[in-house]
């Protein structure tokens, strides 16, 4: 079944005129209705490069919803790819039931495909949030995203050879875009420890996923719990809540705590649903945790955590780096987790089908006491024959999949 689409024109005009003052679909529409000028940039692309990655894509999900699809397709042709998938990816979110093998799944797989991790992220976020999908599909894509990054390095890290441009990073990163330590082989996550002997090796943990539980799934909750244990065991004492608790819970118990009021009406409905990663009420600090291949989704969620916590009256700020628990190594299924935090309000990880191990960092004489940093050991043969691997193939269809059969409620 393919989505149907509306002829712009008459049937459209009160659609167009209701429109809000801060909807960027109007403006894209009207750009749309007019000819294409003979400018070097379309006026259509001009105009939505000036918007933010959540607003493009609601312009794009917008004008979709106004019928204007085809001419979307044609106009997009001279932008980013970026803007091509977000298309063919809320085309198919409109599309209602389609079988694996339809073409316009097969498009939309091939277009977010080829466009970054980060940005494949904040499309299928956006979908998947505008769906009412739980808070358990986005840690799926979180898990694949990761998945699908660790085996990059992986494959390389045992083949000897160089990872290609983008690599752990999405297909489509520009070239020349700064790698940072944490997707070099071998990289490091900060001193473990300082002084006395080293830390013990991190191995893999158990690969027993629950019942039919998807893999990406599995990883994806697993990050998320190991690095929260690990800010929690780092903060005890401190009242904390993770991502299983409703901002609007949140709020109240601030309002407890600093004993003045809030105003938690100054936040929509579903924004009072929404569910941080990491809030620490007694130092104020929130977290947010993806990937690291998906830093710049982390960065704008956290802040956008932020402006929700101002509007409502509670002083939040983004976690600092460094703080103790946001950086490290830890088991995880079949593999091993490494996480830091590259910037305020932010934790990423990587997922790992190796092992780790503790490496002294280089310190000027005479130094005092030894610090070390945690690296990835391959695993060995035997090794790998003791834990149930996975495969990441085909995983943004899979994705694509879930925004046409929300998991949960």
């Amino acid at each position: 079944m393919s989505a149907v689409q509306r002829k712009p024109g008459a049937a459209n005009a009160g659609a167009l005129a209701a429109q809000t003052e801060g909807d960027h679909a109007a403006p894209l529409i009207r750009l749309l209705i007019s000819s294409p000028s003979a400018v070097r940039e379309d006026p259509v692309v001009a105009y939505l490069n000036t918007l933010d990655t959540h607003d493009q894509i609601s312009a794009i999900d917008g004008a979709a919803e106004g019928g204007y699809s085809p001419q979307l397709r044609a106009r997009l042709t001279s932008g980013r790819p970026f803007l091509i998938a977000a298309l063919y990816a809320v085309e198919l979110a409109r599309a209602g039931s389609v079988a694996p093998n339809h073409p316009l799944l097969q498009r939309a797989g091939v277009a977010i495909d080829g466009v970054s991790r980060d940005q494949q992220l904040q499309i299928l976020e956006y979908l998947l949030y505008r769906g009412g999908v739980s808070v358990e599909a986005t840690m799926l894509m979180e898990g694949v995203v990761a998945m699908r990054s660790g085996a990059d390095l992986d494959t390389a890290a045992a083949s000897h050879e160089q990872l290609p441009t983008g690599a752990g990073r999405g297909a489509a990163d520009e070239a020349g875009a700064p790698a940072s330590d944490e997707h070099a082989i071998g990289a490091s996550i900060g001193a473990v420890a300082a002084g006395g002997g080293a830390p013990a090796p991190i191995n893999p943990g158990p690969w027993a996923q629950p019942g039919d539980q998807p893999g990406g799934l599995y990883v994806g909750i697993s990050a998320h719990d190991a690095i929260g244990e690990s800010y929690r065991a780092a903060h005890v004492g401190d009242r904390m809540f993770f991502n299983h608790t409703p901002l609007s819970s949140i709020l109240g118990v601030f309002e407890s705590l600093a004993k003045r009021n809030l105003n938690p009406s100054a936040l929509a409905k579903d924004e009072l649903l929404r569910r941080p990663d990491i809030v620490n009420l007694k130092r104020k600090h929130l977290y947010e945790i993806k990937p690291a291949a998906a830093q710049a989704a982390a960065s704008t969620k956290a802040k956008m955590y932020l402006s929700l916590f101002e509007r409502a009256g509670a002083d939040i700020s983004l976690g600092p780096m460094g703080e103790p628990g946001t950086s490290g190594g830890l088991p995880a299924p079949a593999g091993v987790f490494m996480f830091q935090s590259p910037e305020p309000g932010v934790i990423t990880y990587e997922y790992r089908k190796g092992r780790l191990v503790p490496v002294p960092v280089a310190q000027p004489e005479p130094a005092t006491a030894r610090n070390w940093r945690w690296e990835v050991q391959p695993l060995t043969r035997i090794q790998k024959q003791a834990i149930v691997t996975t495969t990441v193939g085909g995983a943004m269809l899979l994705l694509i999949m879930i925004i046409l059969s929300p998991l949960g409620a």
